[in-house]
């Protein structure tokens, strides 16, 4: 509990994704109006490969005193490394606490999961027996990728279904992402190959490539070769032309998934499995729209006012670079602190973050990445404060007065694997500018904080 209201923990990761923090803010918000707390324990990278630095990130879910959580709720789809999601769910369960994974089926967990093969089916035979396409290629995402796999199975029984053969040649593997599509259409588009009439891709980024490759070859889309994607990235919609694609309905499936939370918490007859569904949402890039969804010269005026923003930003972070490495003494690096610290956002620190007797003291994932007491820093208004944080509270005293409004959003500070504490921002919303310039305030702390350690 905290003042009197439940505390609902949101683990995540993909915090660089707008279409993520988008859902995330619609999850927060409902919360909000259902009474809770909520607390979110974030990271900005995908924990996919899981280096030494991966493991620096994940150690903020090693920050959840689940004493003071009443649930937690695991994005479990942006978090790709099991190990990181099997801790944190063993540990509620230690703790008796109920946990909800959105996106991935979990063992112990209740479980929103979404329901893209029927959408996706649905796109492909949109393309093959709405538009009559019969020279069909697909890229998909990862060869081996559950996900990748099924939608592969899918386009071959369309295929099926409407007597046309299948050919391995018109399959390739874009792994997701721009890079590796731009390789497979270089084989898709071969003068020795016959070219598709359609290319359907496995999410929305490969879909964008696609038409970009198509459109710098000069090849017109959709008049001569129809693209289609799926998850309804905002990318894919201010795209010219705008994608076909799959979407998720974020408003309605926030209130779902905060009325299973409230039955939950209430003790009520809850399914252990709750689906949603992806929608279809036809665009220009299969000929089905003519105009774009979306307003762009207003799009033109945001994108110039960010850009000017950043412009203004990278000053900033220019000059916080240098002040940071430039910094010799801990006085020097404390004062830093106090000045580039976001507002209203407070800092806890290792009380042992020093070296003792020439040896420096080890906190990891693995082997207590947080110090039972930690030193805290905290801005408020411009104002700073001093005080320390228990870290089974997980937040300094200091903030339980603080706007009921605000929710709480704990962020990992470390050097590779070395955890030096945690960076604690008080926001309403989550906001991509904002959001920008509280990474790059990590990146720069962290790497100073490296540089000072190893040279000691």
């Amino acid at each position: 509990m905290h003042n009197g209201k439940k505390v609902v923990a949101l683990c995540t990761s993909e915090l660089q994704e707008q279409f993520h923090v988008k859902f995330l803010n619609r999850i927060i918000r409902e919360l909000q109006y259902s009474g809770h707390y909520v607390v979110v324990f974030g990271v900005n990278s995908i924990l996919y490969y899981m280096d030494a630095g991966d493991y620096g990130d994940a150690s903020i879910f090693q920050l959840m005193s689940y004493k003071s959580i009443d649930m937690v709720i695991v994005f479990s789809d942006t978090i790709k490394n099991a190990e990181v999601i099997t801790d944190i769910v063993e540990g509620a369960e230690k703790a008796h606490i109920p946990v909800m994974s959105i996106g991935k089926e979990m063992q112990d967990c209740y479980n929103v999961v979404y329901n893209t093969d029927s959408a996706f089916e649905g796109l492909v035979r949109h393309v093959i027996e709405y538009h009559g396409m019969r020279e069909v290629n697909f890229i998909a995402g990862m060869k081996g990728i559950s996900e990748s796999d099924r939608r592969l199975e899918i386009y071959k029984t369309v295929l099926e279904d409407n007597q046309i053969l299948f050919e391995e040649e018109r399959v390739g593997y874009g792994d997701f992402w721009e890079g590796p599509t731009r390789m497979v259409m270089e084989e898709f588009m071969r003068e020795d190959r016959v070219p598709p009439e359609a290319i359907i891709c496995a999410n929305d980024s490969m879909a964008v490539a696609v038409t970009d490759f198509l459109k710098e070859r000069g090849v017109q889309v959709p008049e001569e070769i129809i693209v289609t994607g799926i998850d309804g990235i905002e990318e894919g919609i201010q795209h010219s032309p705008g994608i076909t694609t799959a979407v998720r309905d974020d408003v309605n499936d926030a209130k779902k998934i905060i009325a299973l939370v409230n039955g939950i918490m209430e003790g009520k007859d809850v399914p252990v499995t709750t689906e949603l569904e992806y929608h279809i949402r036809l665009s220009q890039s299969c000929g089905c729209q003519e105009e774009q969804l979306f307003d762009r010269d207003r799009l033109i005026t945001e994108l110039n006012r960010a850009l000017a923003a950043y412009r203004a930003d990278l000053q900033l972070y220019r000059e916080m670079s240098e002040k940071f490495f430039q910094s010799k003494s801990d006085t020097d690096f404390q004062s830093l602190m106090e000045k580039y610290i976001p507002d209203n956002a407070f800092i806890c620190i290792n009380d042992d973050l020093q070296i003792m007797d020439g040896k420096e003291n080890r906190h990891t994932y693995h082997e207590n990445p947080y110090t039972d007491v930690m030193h805290t820093i905290y801005k408020r208004n411009g104002e700073i404060s001093y005080s320390q944080c228990m870290i089974e509270n997980m937040m300094p005293e200091v903030i339980k007065g603080e706007s009921a409004d605000s929710a709480v959003l704990l962020f990992p500070l470390h050097y590779v694997d070395q955890v030096v504490g945690f960076l604690g921002i008080l926001r309403e919303s989550l906001v991509e500018t904002d959001l920008m310039r509280i990474f790059h305030f990590m990146i720069n702390f962290n790497c100073s904080a490296a540089l000072r350690l190893s040279s000691k």
